[in-house]
C-alpha cells in the first residue's frame, strides 16, 4: 500500500494544498490584523483629539480645572472607556469610573499606569499595570502643557471588541483553509482515480498474462501516453 501511486499522488497533493493554504492564511491574517490596528489607531486618534477639544475649551472657560470631574464624566460616558486626568506633574486631577472613589492610581514616566480598583461585587481588588496608554496632551497655549488625559479600555485584558474581531477572522480563515484542503484531496482522489485507474488495469493485466494468461486485453478508452501504453 505505501508503494501505490495513488497514495503518493495523494500524500504529494495534500502537502503542496497544506503549505500553500497555511502560507495564504497566515498573510491573509498578517494583513487583516494589521490593517485593521490601522484602522482602530486611526479611530483610536480621532477620539483622542474630540476629547482633548472638550477638556481645552473646559480649561480655558473655567481658567484651571475647577469642576472637570463632571466634564470627564460626560465624556467618558460618551467614550465608554475609563478616563483619566493628570497635571503636568502627573497627579490625578479627575478620573471616571472605576477609577472615582479612592484611587489607587499612579501614573508613571512613559505613560505607565498601575491601578488598584475595588470589586465590590466579588469583594476584592483589582490591581495591574497598563503599558502604551492611549493619551493626549492638554495645552492652553502651544507649549503650555495643563495637563494629560489618559483612555483606559476597563478592565484591561478584557476581550475588546477589536480582538473580538480578529480572533472571528482568524478563525473563518482557518475553516476557510480546512475545507480547501479537503476539497483538494476530495479532487486529487478523484483525479487519481481517473488517471491511474487504467494503470491499475494495465498492471493487473500484465500480472495475469505473466502467470501464463494470454487473452487478457485493456479496454483501451483514452487517446493520452496511458491509452498508447495500453495498445503497446
Amino acid at each position: 500500500m505505501r508503494h501505490s501511486l495513488r497514495l503518493r499522488l495523494l500524500v504529494m497533493t495534500g502537502l503542496v494544498s497544506l503549505v500553500a493554504i497555511a502560507a495564504v492564511a497566515v498573510f491573509s491574517s498578517r494583513i487583516t490584523t494589521h490593517q485593521f490596528g490601522r484602522y482602530i489607531a486611526s479611530g483610536t486618534e480621532t477620539d483622542l483629539e474630540r476629547y482633548r477639544v472638550a477638556l481645552t475649551r473646559h480649561y480655558r472657560e473655567r481658567g484651571g480645572w475647577d469642576g472637570v470631574q463632571t466634564t470627564l464624566e460626560q465624556v467618558g460616558a460618551v467614550a465608554g472607556k475609563a478616563l483619566i486626568l493628570v497635571d503636568g506633574k502627573r497627579h490625578i486631577l479627575a478620573a471616571t469610573a472605576p477609577f472615582t472613589g479612592p484611587r489607587g492610581i499612579d501614573v508613571g514616566p512613559n505613560h505607565l499606569i498601575h491601578y488598584g480598583v475595588a470589586l465590590h461585587a466579588e469583594q476584592r481588588t483589582a490591581r495591574g499595570v497598563v503599558m502604551n496608554t492611549p493619551h493626549v496632551v492638554i495645552e492652553n497655549a502651544p507649549g503650555e502643557t495643563v495637563g494629560t488625559l489618559y483612555v483606559i479600555a476597563f478592565p484591561p485584558g478584557d476581550a475588546s471588541h477589536e480582538a473580538l474581531f480578529v480572533g472571528a477572522v482568524n478563525r473563518s480563515l482557518l475553516w476557510a483553509a480546512l475545507l480547501a484542503g479537503a476539497a483538494a484531496l476530495l479532487v486529487a482522489f478523484f483525479m487519481s482515480r481517473r488517471i491511474l485507474g487504467p494503470v491499475e488495469a494495465l498492471t493487473n493485466v500484465a500480472q495475469r498474462m505473466e502467470r501464463g494468461d494470454l487473452s487478457q486485453r485493456v479496454a483501451v478508452q483514452s487517446k493520452d501516453e496511458i491509452g498508447k501504453l495500453a495498445r503497446a
